[in-house]
């Protein structure tokens, strides 16, 4: 739920995680892509007044260290996401602390990226000493979805995009060609209608 979400913001806020979880619960990635965004390909743009991170998603990690590859789930995954409102604010800020500290990656151990196991030992020692409800982290992107359907009210066809879907019919498998541009601009108008986090990073 909405409400868990902000929870489990709130207990990673700081982590060593905090930065893939964003990239999972409010930006649709798989826990590998999560882990293989360097920090440098964050940018912060604005549409609709509101702040949004676009992030490019390129390679995966694996769950050993150092299993990094380009090559993603499907030919679709290569795609962008975009994470409006305060939680963009924050990842774009996490990038900027990295980047400015010499990190090439976003998170990570060293100068190593992160990978699942250990993405996965840290996931679990946060949500037990916070009380939490048990959650695993494949939750995470089906409560994308949901949002995005459902409190945000994007269009389905653009969700399926941002997941990295295969769209139906011709059309979306030969002619629909969305640029950077065509994801930003209906994600922050749809976060300027429905602000669900406001507060949260307070």
């Amino acid at each position: 739920s909405l409400e868990e979400l902000g929870d489990v913001w709130a207990a990673l806020r700081g982590s060593s995680i905090e930065a893939p979880f964003i990239l999972e619960a409010f930006g649709s990635c798989r826990v590998g892509e999560s882990l293989a965004v360097r920090a440098d390909e964050v940018e912060l743009c604005e549409s609709s007044g509101i702040t949004v991170a676009v992030v490019p998603i390129r390679r995966q990690a694996g769950r050993m260290p150092g299993m990094v590859t380009d090559r993603l789930k499907t030919s679709t995954s290569r795609r962008w996401v975009v994470i409006p409102g305060p939680m963009g604010k924050r990842l774009g800020a996490i990038a900027a602390k990295r980047a400015k500290a010499g990190r090439e990656w976003l998170c990570g151990v060293g100068s190593e990226p992160g990978w699942q196991s250990w993405f996965r030992t840290n996931w679990d020692r946060a949500i037990g000493q916070a009380g939490l409800r048990v959650l695993t982290p494949s939750t995470l992107r089906p409560a994308w979805q949901t949002i995005s359907r459902y409190t945000l009210h994007v269009d389905q066809l653009i969700v399926e995009r941002l997941m990295g879907h295969k769209t139906p019919g011709v059309t979306g498998q030969h002619y629909d060609r969305p640029h950077r541009d065509d994801f930003i601009n209906p994600v922050a108008e749809a976060y300027a209608r429905h602000p669900y986090a406001d507060g949260w990073d307070n």
